[in-house]
């Protein structure tokens, strides 16, 4: 019961969370505003800024003359991955094998193991094939080892449930560090890009023939 009154707080707090930084994402508002919006208790308000100023996703402002509350570069990115992951969540695991959104719908596979590749409207569709190609991989290392884990032989009759694998990869920063890479910060940890002529040409817009 504790555990579970513990799951609910956390799920809510969570929940709160990503409406104050979806309802920022837009404008800067000022604390009544997001009183009125949220519904929230001024206690309840007033603790999720202060944790989301504490974690650097907010920072207080001055709007048109008036306190606001305005989304850093970090809580941007936050509300960005919003809509792919947790805001779907719930259905990603009432609908099996199936996420639809502005690009369709994704039915993949491995072995007739069905698997999910969510992305949002910006990326190419070339890019999903890419990701496929990753989860494969990943399946194929579970085959390898999931049996011979001896805890699954001795305690489970059988595998059941779900679980949700999430990676977000923000290829705008990806673009930036590529672009940078050669900065004395990056330097010093010796790394080194695969295919760096091909990363040229595809950032230089340079015709690959």
């Amino acid at each position: 019961m504790a555990y579970d009154r513990f799951r609910t707080q956390k799920e809510t707090k969570e929940r709160n969370e990503r409406l104050v930084l979806k309802l920022l994402f837009d404008s800067p508002m000022r604390f009544k505003d997001l009183l009125e919006e949220t519904g929230l208790s001024r206690a309840g308000l007033d603790m999720i800024l202060k944790r989301l100023q504490e974690t650097k996703q907010i920072e207080s402002i001055i709007d048109s003359g008036k306190p606001a509350y305005s989304l850093t570069k970090k809580g941007e990115k936050t509300v960005k991955a919003i809509p792919i992951i947790q805001d779907n969540l719930e259905s990603i695991l009432k609908v099996k094998h199936e996420y639809s959104n502005e690009m369709g719908k994704f039915k993949l596979g491995y072995k007739g193991i069905n698997f999910d590749v969510l992305n949002d409207a910006q990326v190419d569709a070339n890019l999903t094939n890419v990701f496929k190609e990753i989860v494969k991989e990943c399946l194929k290392k579970s085959e390898n080892t999931i049996a011979e884990i001896p805890s699954i032989i001795r305690d489970k009759s059988e595998l059941k449930g779900k679980m949700v694998l999430a990676l977000t990869i923000d290829f705008d920063d990806m673009r930036e560090q590529f672009l940078n890479r050669n900065n004395k910060t990056w330097k010093k940890f010796g790394l080194k890009w695969e295919n760096e002529e091909d990363w040229e040409r595809l950032f230089s817009g340079d015709d690959p023939k």
